[in-house]
């Protein structure tokens, strides 16, 4: 008898733990492969705003290679290291202005789709209760719609100016 007070509390917990940890990879996979699915069809689509697939609406947005990429980050910590460490900066400044130059002519001419899905998830009493929030992530390069040289040339001297 008394060990069955001590083993079966113990038992339970773990058969909740388990039991909400299959439910929770379940819902960590769902949420991805519906923010992969949504990414990959709408870029299948070149990105069109016009063209977003049913149920995708609330989870794609087009991104631009505007950020600064982190081969950027990169190169200004290495050059950091390199005059810190009083070693040769041979290079560092042309591998800066070309990844500077590079931000925005990517930004111009290509086109990403980021995917972000969430879904809610009760927490058991064991857990402290509560939802969890499981979020699925996706980001794919757009497929190139066929433009003639003029259009793409346009359609880049607008993103550039702005409009």
């Amino acid at each position: 008898m008394v060990e069955a007070v001590i083993v079966i509390p113990v038992l339970i917990l773990l058969w909740v733990s388990l039991y909400y940890a299959g439910g929770l990879a379940l819902t960590q996979q769902r949420t991805e492969a519906t923010a992969r699915s949504c990414a990959w069809l709408y870029s299948a689509n070149s990105c069109d705003e016009s063209k977003v697939p049913a149920g995708c609406q609330d989870y794609v947005h087009n991104t631009h290679a505007s950020t600064i990429p982190p081969k950027i980050a990169d190169t200004l910590n290495q050059g950091a290291q390199n005059a810190m460490n009083g070693g040769d900066a041979k290079g560092i400044v042309g591998s800066i202005v070309g990844s500077l130059v590079m931000a925005p002519l990517a930004a111009a001419f290509t086109n990403a789709v980021d995917a972000r899905v969430e879904q809610q998830m009760p927490q058991p009493a064991a857990y402290g209760g509560g939802i969890k929030v499981v979020t699925g992530q996706y980001h794919l390069p757009c497929n190139l719609a066929h433009d003639t040289p003029a259009e793409m040339a346009g359609r880049a001297w607008r993103k550039l100016v702005g409009q």
